[in-house]
Order: structure tokens, then sequence, then C-alpha cells
């Protein structure tokens, strides 16, 4: 661990949730984004990798506002660092929450190119990033 940060033992994180209930969660979610979101000027995918916001960003983005949360998800930058940093797996965990429409045919296609992209995590984003650049 880093200077200035803690970890919780995943039975006190629960039960700080409880008492605090939905409405201040939000509001904390939502200070710990506009945190993060002046730092990279909301430009997610350039966000520090401080050993937290990459993994932790998208649930927090979810609760404090879901359409940024949808557009973090669909961007090919956000999804190529991510990968590229963490992994495939970490990179699936922020699809699971869905159940439809296209960010649940990203998480499959994620999970089942797994095996590709562990060797060649830049093989995910190419024609969606070349896609992109001619818009």
């Amino acid at each position: 661990m880093g200077t200035g940060t803690a970890r919780l033992h995943d039975v006190v994180r629960t039960w700080l949730r409880r008492q605090l209930g939905t409405a201040s969660l939000a509001e904390l979610d939502g200070a710990l984004v506009a945190g993060y979101r002046a730092r990279c000027r909301g430009t997610w995918y350039a966000v520090p990798d401080d050993g937290y916001a990459l993994q932790h960003l998208p649930s927090h983005l979810r609760t404090a506002n879901e359409a940024a949360w949808r557009e973090l998800l669909l961007d090919p930058r956000w999804i190529a660092r991510k990968l590229t940093a963490l992994g495939t797996t970490a990179l699936v965990v922020d699809y699971e929450p869905v159940v439809e429409d296209e960010l649940c045919l990203i998480g499959d296609a994620l999970q089942l190119s797994a095996h590709v992209l562990a060797r060649d995590p830049s093989a995910a984003c190419r024609p969606a990033l070349r896609s992109s650049r001619r818009q």
C-alpha cells in the first residue's frame, strides 16, 4: 500500500456501507467521481493510475451518473487502457452487472476473446479505434 491509502476488510466495508445507506453512498460516489473528473479533466481513459481508479471507477460512476458510466464502457480508449493495465478479467467485471443491450454484447465478446486478449490486449480495440478516427 502506498502513502495515504487504507484497506478495509470486506466485512468492515459491508458494515460501513449499510450504516451509510443508499443516499449517502450515492453522495460519496459522486464526490469521488468529481475528484477523479477534475484530475483527468473528464477524459476518463486518461485518469491517473493510482492503484484504485482504473479498477473501481466504473462502479462509482454508475452510481453517480449512469449515462456517463455507459459512455465510459462504450469508449474504446477506456477499454484499451483498462485491458492493458489490468487485464481481461478486471475489464469483464465492469460489464457483469449488465443484462441487456450493447454493453452486454461487449462484455460477452471480451469473455469469448479472453484467450486472445491475454496475449495481445491491443487486439480488442484496433477496429473500433480505427473507426473512431475516421469520424
